[in-house]
């Protein structure tokens, strides 16, 4: 398996994705082989979609929006599928510098440890500011930080650097260590699930980079609606430490979460944010959905889906 294959997640959003397309065709690295993994976008949509995208683009569009953790396994399978060493995934509001690639596969082969996937460091709209330079995560407390949040571009280490996590919206992912780790959990749509793949396979003896040589442009939330986001930030956050935690450290981080962490938020960030009565519906359909995946065993049953329909796949991309 050799080459890289470029996967820029889309849904209802063709401009988005078209200039997300556009850069990582404008790459130094090459050429790679790009496709767009559309996650249940109307018809109409797709039809916008094709007509953005140059021919060379493929379209593997799910029937459904199973989120972007779906996304992701949907690109793992077109790599394997195209024969590609590493998929390059990007959510649809990443503009990866021209030089990102190259980067990203430099530092992956500069290692002879394995190596499960390696980051780009993601910069605001203005290029001005670091958003995230990997992530530094604390499962009692269900606690990820955004390493150099903040910083100026030369605050960034020179060389590559280890991390606990890596930022799933541009990510470059060894196909070979993806399928011994698992991939994505579905379970939780959105938000998180990059943490909880990335516990897995640091557990699992795999190291996970961050190349600071590597830059992309971030609009962060350009494709969420901002209620939708923190109600899935929230819920996201109870279920990685249910995932990723034994019993007494979820004891510890239930005690924190509902002693100091809710009696803070609420009436601090959330409320004054969307309301008090849209707030506690956050937070309560955030504890039932949990509480309710508890005692529902296919919540907790196997692993990951693997996404197997697809349309508009290249013939040539079997191997």
């Amino acid at each position: 398996m050799t080459g890289v294959l470029a996967a820029v997640v889309n849904y209802r959003r063709p401009d988005l994705t078209a200039r997300a397309v556009k850069a990582v065709l404008e790459s130094t690295y090459g050429p790679p082989r790009v496709a767009v993994v559309d996650v249940g976008s109307t018809a109409g949509t797709r039809s916008d979609l094709r007509r953005v995208l140059p021919r060379s683009v493929a379209i593997a569009a799910l029937d459904q929006n199973r989120g972007y953790a779906a996304a992701v396994n949907a690109a793992h399978a077109l790599a394997r599928r195209a024969g590609s060493a590493a998929v390059l995934v990007l959510n649809n509001d990443i503009v990866v510098d021209p030089s990102c690639l190259d980067a990203l596969v430099a530092a992956r082969d500069a290692v002879a440890e394995p190596v499960a996937a390696v980051s780009a460091v993601t910069l605001s709209a203005d290029e001005e500011t670091v958003l995230c330079g990997g992530v530094d995560v604390l499962v009692t407390l269900g606690r990820a930080r955004h390493l150099f949040i903040g910083a100026r571009i030369d605050e960034l280490p020179e060389r590559p650097y280890d991390v606990d996590a890596v930022e799933g919206s541009c990510v470059l992912l060894d196909v070979a260590s993806f399928e011994d780790i698992g991939g994505f959990d579905e379970s939780f749509f959105m938000y998180w699930e990059d943490t909880e793949w990335s516990v897995r396979a640091r557990r699992a003896g795999f190291r996970l980079l961050v190349a600071p040589a590597a830059r992309a442009r971030h609009d962060v939330g350009a494709s969420t609606r901002p209620i939708a986001r923190v109600e899935l930030l929230i819920k996201n956050r109870i279920r990685f430490v249910r995932r990723t935690a034994d019993w007494p450290a979820q004891l510890v981080f239930a005690m924190y979460f509902l002693g100091f962490w809710v009696p803070a938020y609420l009436p601090l960030k959330l409320a004054p944010s969307f309301g008090w009565r849209a707030s506690m519906g956050i937070l309560a359909r955030s504890v039932r959905c949990n509480v309710r995946e508890i005692f529902a065993v296919e919540a907790n049953k196997g692993g990951p889906r693997l996404p197997t329909e697809y349309r508009e796949m290249p013939e040539s991309w079997s191997r």
